[in-house]
């Protein structure tokens, strides 16, 4: 069974406005260290959000692209 669309018309504040809850995350700045066989990778994550349950509202840590796959793998299961 789909929902029927709202047909009321939006404003244009609930159409462009920020949206009441929001989670945003940023991946950047990656930065490689050492040389030869010990040489890796890591990124600079930026998190942003107003969700109550966050204690911060901004964070940011720096994590290898090893942690990446390592999630990955995680979700995958």
């Amino acid at each position: 069974m789909q929902a029927m669309p709202d047909s009321r018309q939006q404003s244009f504040e609930e159409i462009y406005g920020p949206p009441e809850n929001f989670l945003e995350i940023e991946v950047r700045n990656p930065r490689t260290h050492g040389m030869g066989r010990n040489m890796y990778t890591d990124y600079e994550i930026l998190c942003r959000t107003n969700i109550p349950a966050f204690k911060l509202r901004h964070s940011s840590v720096r994590r290898r692209y090893s942690d990446f796959e390592y999630f990955r793998d995680i979700l995958e299961r």
